[in-house]
């Protein structure tokens, strides 16, 4: 499974959340109207490896395009979207690839500081 997502990708991508921490659903305002809950996605496999049904593509939300230049810098031939708490990277088939959970999209109250300041926080995102 190829890995999209440097740790310089997706430390970027955490501090581009964080900036919405403090927004009641944690999210930029170009998304706030779309955003599905994570307790909705419960029924879903996201993960990767794992291919997201067509009839269930409707969970994904376009992701803002200050984050698409973040995400899209060094990974081409890949789609990315928002589905609950998750950065997802999906290749031609619809398939995960590599995932970015996005902490305060869980609890919007919790600042992502919080939770990066671990010793190795990439292990939290697998």
């Amino acid at each position: 499974m190829p890995v999209v997502f440097s740790p310089q990708v997706r430390s970027k991508a955490l501090h581009y959340f964080d900036t919405f921490r403090y927004d009641p659903q944690g999210l930029p305002p170009s998304l706030r109207l779309e955003f599905t809950t994570v307790e909705s996605l419960d029924k879903f496999d996201l993960s990767c490896g794992s291919i997201v049904p067509e009839e269930s593509r409707e969970i994904l939300l376009q992701i803002p395009q200050e984050l698409l230049r973040i995400l899209s810098a060094n990974s081409k031939g890949y789609r990315y979207y928002l589905a609950g708490n998750k950065v997802l990277a999906l290749d031609e088939l619809y398939k995960v690839v590599d995932v970015i959970k996005i902490p305060n999209l869980d609890s919007p109250k919790e600042p992502l500081a919080q939770v990066v300041s671990t010793a190795n926080p990439l292990d939290q995102f697998r």
